[in-house]
């Protein structure tokens, strides 16, 4: 049954990809206002043995958070400074309170900026028109109004528009499939910036997901005006249980999503067995 409604505000992607992994999360942390629980010790430890598995393929001169990292990277290609010196990196890192960068956290983010400057996107968006970078749109479905910042947007030569999302994603498989990832990880954002520029008038539209980690294989889709109903029926689906107060709890409970929970091991009705599990791969992609 419907919970108690409470009128959203403006609807950003990272509010509707949250509603999606776990409505009741959802409504326990961002309605109720609980906050996030401590990570289970033996999660953790088993977390730290990932890292430091990590750490050693990646070599043990690389040890940024990847959040800092995502943040600086993204920084430094709003600016196009592709070849930042180590002092510029350190002093936006800095702002991040990242104090203690080492020389392979510099070299990590200027091969990234290197790859970016390689890949297919980079030529497309240096030979457009018109590109704008850190786009923010917004517009209305139904009552609702949704808006988002775009990575960057390009408007072609032949008038396709291109958005391009940068993702500093560290794979795990380098070969792994790029398009299941986005379909399952970013769905809701993919359909929310092709509606976006379908609502503004473009007649095509290619969305990228760009992983500077694997540049030479994004993640493309395209996209012209017949596909906005679909796309506006699959943004719907989600606006309308929470405008309506639908809190729907996930059929895919892993580590990955619930071991933060602020319901789990009390509000939550699936057993620790199942909330801690740690297959992330198990969330349903957006349809």
């Amino acid at each position: 049954a419907p919970l108690a409604p409470r009128a959203p505000g403006p609807l950003s992607y990272t509010t509707l990809a949250a509603y999606h992994r776990c409505g009741y999360r959802f409504y326990v942390q961002r309605v109720i206002g609980l906050p996030d629980r401590p990570v289970p010790p033996q999660l953790m430890a088993e977390l730290a043995d990932r890292a430091q598995r990590e750490a050693r393929e990646r070599g043990p001169a690389v040890s940024l958070d990847p959040r800092v990292r995502g943040v600086v990277v993204h920084a430094l290609l709003e600016d196009e400074e592709l070849t930042p010196d180590a002092q510029r990196i350190r002093r936006l890192a800095a702002g991040e309170g990242a104090t203690d960068l080492t020389d392979g956290d510099v070299d990590d983010v200027q091969q990234l900026l290197r790859a970016f400057a390689a890949s297919g996107p980079a030529r497309r968006l240096a030979a457009a028109r018109r590109v704008r970078r850190e786009h923010e749109f917004a517009f209305t479905l139904g009552e609702l109004l949704l808006i988002g910042v775009l990575d960057a947007l390009a408007v072609e030569a032949d008038g396709t528009w291109l958005v391009v999302d940068f993702k500093t994603d560290r794979l795990e498989d380098p070969a792994a499939d790029l398009e299941a990832l986005v379909r399952r990880d970013y769905g809701v954002q993919r359909a929310l910036y092709a509606l976006a520029a379908l609502r503004a008038g473009a007649q095509r539209v290619e969305v990228v997901h760009l992983y500077l980690q694997s540049p030479d294989a994004p993640a493309t889709a395209t996209f012209t005006p017949a596909d906005e109903p679909q796309l506006t029926a699959q943004l719907s689906r989600l606006t309308e249980r929470l405008a309506r107060g639908e809190y729907p709890l996930t059929a895919h409970p892993h580590a990955g999503l619930c071991a933060t929970c602020p319901a789990r091991d009390g509000l939550c009705p699936y057993p620790p067995q199942r909330t801690l599990a740690p297959d992330a791969s198990a969330e349903k992609p957006v349809t």
